[in-house]
């Protein structure tokens, strides 16, 4: 068991071969794709034999004739030699092409990389172009053009990175927790690529310093990093358009001297495997969130006594759980069911379930009522799933409260908000305490372990602080409180 959840640790920090970027059908997201008021072109979105098209026609203004609309699409970090491939369907007439809108890291000015032209003769045909980054971007979006007169219809788009031969890369080493930048160490990372040079950058905040090194024979290269940072520092290596992350969390001594306390008076007897299902709070920033944090100081001492397998899923409600135990939603594969594959092949001492930030959404449009999961339904399905997790495991099974967001964010923005605009609202907090009592309800009657992090992160002077911009997703100083609170159950003596 050991050997499979080393790999599955590994497989947490790697960027995949390929990642999709974008998978765009155009039958939803045709409202993704704009063109700015100083770009030229007619754009619009049209239905033809029941499907949906991006139709572009080139104008001509200030002596230049085209046509251009762009979109968004995932962002995850990208670098040199990462090579972005897109796909497009498309007909019409002129000459077309898509390409890259690319973000400086340090001045945030825009570079156009058109990829390879081609004439479109009226005939539908499948076109690709790739374009390989020389450098680090802040960001890249994707553009669609017709360059000269002439106009297209574009029925589908695909974005992803394509690694060279499948050059692979993986971290060796787990996150560090340290109390200053001088404790920093090394980070060993493995690839398949056996004498050959590799580029190491160590990211922190605006900061991006740059190196090389090479592989040995086995195709491991050592990372020394710099010993300078605070909060999270990213240690990457990357070469043939795929990378790897390591992470460093850089401390204050005293949060640190207190949450080393709490992890000294922790003593586990056997070795305990963890199972964490959750959602995009357990999903997001893989490798240095609150589950990775918790491995750290539970082995720290307890070295190789604790392991886990992270099944968090980003979007995850506890309805979509039931659907993925269960394995199929309304005849279809549920939505990413690859994320429990094999779930109870392995043997599980403990099951935490720390939901709700999906199942208490609300929206205006409903009055900010009707929670995604109303209690009477969340009540029912929550104990369908604790007797699938009963019937599947004997583990023990400890549900951790919703986390509250930051519902202040989300009142301001409607205060700014024109009349029947629509907006999506998380952390209501009459929502999110409906959802904790039914949580409490069913914990006492099945006489389950409850950790609260709702009334501790509440409490927090800043709790703007706990989350990123969105005042949904953590913080590095939420994955921080929520990890202590996790830590002061196992001190607790309640294993």
């Amino acid at each position: 068991m050991k050997k499979t959840l080393f790999l599955l640790f590994f497989s947490s920090v790697a960027l995949l071969h390929a990642e999709i970027l974008k998978d765009d059908t155009f039958r939803t997201q045709l409202n993704n794709w704009n063109t700015p008021a100083y770009w030229n072109g007619k754009v619009s979105r049209e239905r033809k034999e029941k499907q949906g098209f991006l139709s572009l026609e080139s104008t001509e203004k200030n002596g230049q004739t085209f046509a251009r609309s762009l979109s968004f699409s995932k962002q995850i970090d990208l670098y040199p030699e990462y090579k972005i491939r897109m796909t497009v369907r498309v007909e019409g007439a002129g000459t077309f092409l898509a390409g890259l809108l690319f973000y400086d890291r340090d001045s945030g000015s825009p570079t156009y990389m058109p990829g390879e032209k081609i004439q479109l003769t009226g005939e539908p045909r499948q076109y690709e172009t790739s374009i390989v980054l020389a450098k680090v971007p802040r960001m890249v979006l994707p553009y669609l053009e017709i360059n000269g007169k002439g106009n297209a219809l574009v029925e589908s788009f695909r974005m992803e990175t394509v690694a060279e031969n499948n050059a692979s890369i993986v971290s060796a080493t787990p996150l560090q927790i340290v109390k200053s930048p001088e404790e920093l160490s090394t980070a060993v990372f493995e690839t398949s690529m056996k004498d050959r040079e590799i580029r190491l950058f160590q990211k922190n905040k605006n900061l991006l310093t740059e190196k090389k090194a090479k592989t040995d024979a086995s195709g491991k290269v050592v990372f020394e990093p710099e010993k300078k940072g605070s909060g999270i520092v990213f240690l990457t290596a990357s070469a043939g358009g795929t990378s790897a992350n390591s992470y460093a969390d850089i401390m204050s001594p005293a949060e640190y001297a207190a949450t080393d306390e709490l992890a000294k008076k922790i003593r586990l007897g056997k070795k305990i495997h963890a199972l964490v299902i959750g959602d995009s709070l357990s999903d997001f920033y893989r490798g240095r969130n609150y589950v990775d944090m918790l491995n750290f100081w539970l082995n720290k001492y307890n070295p190789g006594k604790f392991s886990f397998r992270n099944a968090g899923v980003g979007g995850d409600f506890l309805t979509r759980v039931e659907a993925r135990l269960n394995g199929m939603t309304n005849g279809k594969k549920a939505y990413r069911q690859e994320m429990y594959d094999c779930l109870f092949k392995e043997s599980y001492d403990l099951i935490f379930i720390f939901l709700g930030q999906n199942d208490t959404y609300v929206t205006r449009s409903k009055n900010f009522d009707n929670p995604r999961v109303a209690p009477t339904e969340q009540e029912v399905v929550l104990r369908r799933v604790l007797d699938m997790l009963g019937k599947n495991s004997k583990a023990k099974i400890v549900l951790i409260s919703p986390s509250p967001s930051n519902e202040k964010l989300f009142l301001d923005r409607l205060a700014s908000l024109k009349d029947g605009v629509e907006m999506g609202m998380f952390g209501a907090r009459k929502h999110v305490e409906a959802f904790d009592a039914v949580n409490r309800k069913v914990c006492a009657d099945r006489k389950l372990d409850y950790i609260d992090i709702l009334n501790p992160m509440r409490r927090t002077p800043d709790l703007k602080a706990l989350y990123v911009e969105d005042g949904v997703h953590l913080s590095n100083e939420g994955a921080q409180l929520i990890s202590r609170e996790i830590l002061r159950w196992f001190a607790g003596g309640k294993l």
